[in-house]
Protein backbone atom coordinates (compact mmCIF):
# COMPACT_ATOMS: atom_id res chain seq x y z
CA UNK A 1 0.00 0.00 0.00
CA UNK A 2 1.80 3.04 -1.25
CA UNK A 3 0.85 6.55 -0.19
CA UNK A 4 3.08 7.99 -2.92
CA UNK A 5 0.33 8.09 -5.51
CA UNK A 6 1.11 9.97 -8.70
CA UNK A 7 -0.01 13.61 -8.63
CA UNK A 8 -2.08 13.11 -11.77
CA UNK A 9 -4.05 10.37 -10.01
CA UNK A 10 -4.67 12.61 -7.01
CA UNK A 11 -5.82 15.56 -9.06
CA UNK A 12 -8.13 13.58 -11.30
CA UNK A 13 -8.62 13.89 -15.02
CA UNK A 14 -10.03 17.39 -14.87
CA UNK A 15 -6.87 19.02 -13.53
CA UNK A 16 -4.09 17.75 -15.78
CA UNK A 17 -4.84 18.63 -19.40
CA UNK A 18 -1.40 17.56 -20.56
CA UNK A 19 -1.95 14.18 -18.92
CA UNK A 20 -5.17 13.79 -20.88
CA UNK A 21 -3.55 14.73 -24.18
CA UNK A 22 -0.95 12.02 -23.76
CA UNK A 23 -3.77 9.46 -23.70
CA UNK A 24 -5.78 10.94 -26.64
CA UNK A 25 -9.09 11.30 -24.87
CA UNK A 26 -10.58 11.45 -21.43
CA UNK A 27 -8.58 9.23 -19.14
CA UNK A 28 -11.63 9.00 -16.89
CA UNK A 29 -13.19 6.76 -19.53
CA UNK A 30 -10.22 4.39 -19.50
CA UNK A 31 -9.52 1.47 -17.19
CA UNK A 32 -7.15 3.71 -15.21
CA UNK A 33 -10.06 4.91 -13.08
CA UNK A 34 -10.44 1.43 -11.57
CA UNK A 35 -6.78 1.42 -10.60
CA UNK A 36 -7.33 4.79 -8.93
CA UNK A 37 -10.33 3.34 -7.05
CA UNK A 38 -8.23 0.42 -5.81
CA UNK A 39 -5.35 2.66 -4.72
CA UNK A 40 -7.72 5.04 -2.93
CA UNK A 41 -9.17 2.17 -0.92
CA UNK A 42 -5.84 0.50 -0.20
CA UNK A 43 -4.34 3.77 1.04
CA UNK A 44 -5.85 3.33 4.50
CA UNK A 45 -5.87 -0.40 5.11
CA UNK A 46 -2.82 -0.19 7.38
CA UNK A 47 -4.43 2.66 9.27
CA UNK A 48 -7.63 0.64 9.80
CA UNK A 49 -5.61 -2.18 11.36
CA UNK A 50 -4.32 -0.03 14.19
CA UNK A 51 -7.37 2.20 14.52
CA UNK A 52 -10.16 -0.37 14.61
CA UNK A 53 -8.62 -3.44 16.24
CA UNK A 54 -8.24 -2.08 19.76
CA UNK A 55 -11.63 -3.42 20.84
CA UNK A 56 -10.94 -6.83 19.25
CA UNK A 57 -7.77 -7.21 21.32
CA UNK A 58 -9.09 -5.73 24.56
CA UNK A 59 -7.87 -8.47 26.89
CA UNK A 60 -4.53 -8.78 25.10
CA UNK A 61 -3.98 -5.04 25.43
CA UNK A 62 -4.84 -5.08 29.12
CA UNK A 63 -2.36 -7.92 29.66
CA UNK A 64 0.30 -6.20 27.53
CA UNK A 65 0.25 -3.12 29.77
CA UNK A 66 0.32 -5.15 32.95
CA UNK A 67 -3.37 -4.94 33.74
CA UNK A 68 -5.16 -1.83 32.51
CA UNK A 69 -8.26 -0.73 34.38
CA UNK A 70 -11.50 -0.55 32.40
CA UNK A 71 -11.44 3.25 32.54
CA UNK A 72 -7.92 3.32 31.10
CA UNK A 73 -8.97 1.03 28.29
CA UNK A 74 -12.04 3.17 27.60
CA UNK A 75 -9.81 6.24 27.24
CA UNK A 76 -7.56 4.28 24.91
CA UNK A 77 -10.52 3.19 22.81
CA UNK A 78 -12.50 6.43 22.68
CA UNK A 79 -9.61 8.86 22.08
CA UNK A 80 -9.72 8.22 18.31
CA UNK A 81 -13.49 8.85 17.87
CA UNK A 82 -13.23 11.95 20.05
CA UNK A 83 -10.46 13.38 17.86
CA UNK A 84 -12.58 12.69 14.77
CA UNK A 85 -15.61 14.71 15.89
CA UNK A 86 -14.59 17.88 14.03
CA UNK A 87 -11.52 16.73 12.13
CA UNK A 88 -13.23 15.72 8.86
CA UNK A 89 -14.57 19.27 8.56
CA UNK A 90 -11.04 20.65 8.99
CA UNK A 91 -9.73 18.16 6.44
CA UNK A 92 -12.33 19.29 3.93
CA UNK A 93 -11.28 22.91 4.46
CA UNK A 94 -7.60 22.06 3.91
CA UNK A 95 -8.37 20.16 0.71
CA UNK A 96 -10.42 23.10 -0.54
CA UNK A 97 -7.70 25.58 0.42
CA UNK A 98 -4.63 23.70 -0.86
CA UNK A 99 -6.14 21.39 -3.51
CA UNK A 100 -5.80 17.64 -2.95
CA UNK A 101 -2.13 16.70 -3.42
CA UNK A 102 -0.51 18.51 -0.50
CA UNK A 103 -3.10 17.69 2.22
CA UNK A 104 -3.21 14.04 1.08
CA UNK A 105 0.52 13.68 1.66
CA UNK A 106 0.24 15.49 5.02
CA UNK A 107 -2.54 13.17 6.17
CA UNK A 108 -0.62 10.07 5.04
CA UNK A 109 2.53 11.03 6.95
CA UNK A 110 0.54 11.86 10.10
CA UNK A 111 -1.26 8.50 9.93
CA UNK A 112 2.04 6.62 9.56
CA UNK A 113 3.57 8.50 12.51
CA UNK A 114 0.53 7.74 14.67
CA UNK A 115 0.60 4.03 13.90
CA UNK A 116 4.36 3.91 14.54
CA UNK A 117 3.81 5.52 17.97
CA UNK A 118 1.16 2.89 18.76
CA UNK A 119 3.61 0.09 17.92
CA UNK A 120 6.32 1.71 20.05
CA UNK A 121 3.86 2.05 22.95
CA UNK A 122 3.01 -1.65 22.77
CA UNK A 123 6.71 -2.50 22.69
CA UNK A 124 7.63 -0.24 25.63
CA UNK A 125 4.33 -1.06 27.42
CA UNK A 126 3.66 2.63 28.20
CA UNK A 127 -0.06 3.36 28.16
CA UNK A 128 0.30 7.15 27.81
CA UNK A 129 2.35 6.80 24.64
CA UNK A 130 -0.34 4.61 23.08
CA UNK A 131 -3.04 7.16 23.88
CA UNK A 132 -0.92 9.80 22.12
CA UNK A 133 -0.30 7.47 19.19
CA UNK A 134 -4.00 6.70 18.79
CA UNK A 135 -4.82 10.41 18.80
CA UNK A 136 -2.13 11.23 16.23
CA UNK A 137 -3.15 8.30 14.04
CA UNK A 138 -6.77 9.44 14.14
CA UNK A 139 -5.70 12.88 12.96
CA UNK A 140 -4.34 11.39 9.75
CA UNK A 141 -6.76 8.50 9.31
CA UNK A 142 -10.00 10.48 9.38
CA UNK A 143 -8.56 13.11 7.08
CA UNK A 144 -7.44 10.43 4.63
CA UNK A 145 -11.02 9.16 4.54
CA UNK A 146 -12.15 12.60 3.35
CA UNK A 147 -9.35 12.73 0.77
CA UNK A 148 -10.25 9.28 -0.55
CA UNK A 149 -13.84 10.37 -1.12
CA UNK A 150 -12.63 13.39 -3.07
CA UNK A 151 -10.38 11.21 -5.24
CA UNK A 152 -13.23 8.82 -6.07
CA UNK A 153 -15.65 11.65 -6.85
CA UNK A 154 -13.10 13.21 -9.23
CA UNK A 155 -12.76 10.01 -11.25
CA UNK A 156 -16.32 8.72 -11.38
CA UNK A 157 -19.59 10.39 -12.34
CA UNK A 158 -23.29 9.58 -12.54
CA UNK A 159 -24.45 6.06 -11.74
CA UNK A 160 -20.86 4.85 -11.87
CA UNK A 161 -20.05 7.01 -8.85
CA UNK A 162 -22.52 5.10 -6.67
CA UNK A 163 -20.96 1.79 -7.70
CA UNK A 164 -17.45 3.16 -7.12
CA UNK A 165 -18.30 4.34 -3.61
CA UNK A 166 -19.85 0.96 -2.82
CA UNK A 167 -16.82 -0.92 -4.17
CA UNK A 168 -14.56 1.42 -2.22
CA UNK A 169 -16.40 0.59 1.00
CA UNK A 170 -16.31 -3.12 0.20
CA UNK A 171 -12.52 -3.05 -0.18
CA UNK A 172 -12.20 -1.24 3.15
CA UNK A 173 -14.39 -3.78 4.97
CA UNK A 174 -12.45 -6.65 3.42
CA UNK A 175 -9.20 -4.99 4.42
CA UNK A 176 -10.45 -4.56 7.97
CA UNK A 177 -11.12 -8.29 8.28
CA UNK A 178 -7.83 -9.13 6.59
CA UNK A 179 -6.01 -6.85 9.03
CA UNK A 180 -7.62 -8.55 12.01
CA UNK A 181 -6.49 -11.99 10.92
CA UNK A 182 -3.04 -10.70 10.04
CA UNK A 183 -2.53 -9.20 13.51
CA UNK A 184 -3.99 -12.32 15.13
CA UNK A 185 -1.66 -14.59 13.14
CA UNK A 186 1.44 -12.54 13.99
CA UNK A 187 0.42 -12.39 17.66
CA UNK A 188 -0.17 -16.16 17.84
CA UNK A 189 3.15 -16.76 16.11
CA UNK A 190 5.26 -14.38 18.19
CA UNK A 191 3.23 -13.93 21.42
CA UNK A 192 4.10 -10.22 21.05
CA UNK A 193 1.19 -7.86 20.39
CA UNK A 194 3.42 -5.03 19.21
CA UNK A 195 4.64 -7.13 16.28
CA UNK A 196 1.08 -7.57 15.05
CA UNK A 197 0.38 -3.86 15.19
CA UNK A 198 3.78 -3.19 13.64
CA UNK A 199 2.61 -5.17 10.63
CA UNK A 200 -0.25 -2.71 10.36
CA UNK A 201 2.21 0.17 10.53
CA UNK A 202 4.20 -1.37 7.70
CA UNK A 203 0.96 -1.63 5.75
CA UNK A 204 0.66 2.16 5.99
CA UNK A 205 4.10 2.58 4.44
CA UNK A 206 4.09 0.06 1.58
Amino acid sequence: MDFRIDDALLDGPGDHHSFQKQHHGSIRDSDARWIVLLLAALACLGDHVNTNLVKSFEQELKDNFGGLSQSQFNILYFIAPEVNIVLPLAAGFLITRFNLKTPFHWFAVIAIIGQAIVSIALWTKIWTIMVIGRAVGALGGASLAVARSVIVSKWFAGKELSFALGAHLLILVFGRHLGYYMVLWVYNWSAELYLGFLAGTMGCCC
